[in-house]
């Protein structure tokens, strides 16, 4: 029963707060039909017989539409950019056998892809890492080459 009390006065409550605000807003004139603040004007779009019909008022020959002369385009140097330094990295995983000595490599990621894979993986098959137990076997190593390319130089083209 009390829930019913409850759920009831809400929605009286409710009504009585929606009344109001409507209220308020007819006073403030929100619900004026047609009010148009910016003043804004219906456009109609002409079919190709309006126009020619307007176009024969007018004095004009319908059928002789001109595109507007332009005139020459203003010649524009060449611009060629300037280097800026290329930075990324390229993640690579090894497999290295019990003595630290690179086994094999395959990448994992790179960014920007396509750049410096084959210089990553010549980078670390050339590392030596530490020694593994004996009898361990094999193991994988994720190692991450970062790189810096200044804006001078010549390899990443």
């Amino acid at each position: 029963m009390f829930l019913l009390r409850y759920i009831g006065s809400f929605v009286l409550a409710s009504v009585v707060v929606l009344a109001g605000l409507g209220g308020v807003l007819e006073l403030l004139e929100q619900f004026e039909p047609g009010d148009d603040p910016f003043n804004a004007q219906p456009v109609e779009i002409l079919s190709e017989l309006e126009w020619i019909e307007i176009a024969e008022l007018l004095g004009e020959d319908p059928y002789a539409r001109k595109l507007p002369e332009l005139g020459d385009a203003p010649k524009i140097p060449n611009f060629e950019p300037g280097r800026r330094e290329r930075t990324g990295f390229v993640q690579i995983e090894a497999t290295v056998d019990e003595m630290g000595n690179v086994i094999d490599t395959q990448v994992v990621g790179a960014l920007p892809s396509g750049v410096f894979e084959e210089q990553a993986q010549e980078t670390v098959r050339g590392q030596s890492f530490p020694l593994a137990r004996p009898g361990s076997g094999d193991r994988t190593v994720i190692e991450v080459v970062e790189f810096t390319v200044p804006a001078d130089d010549d390899r990443t083209e």
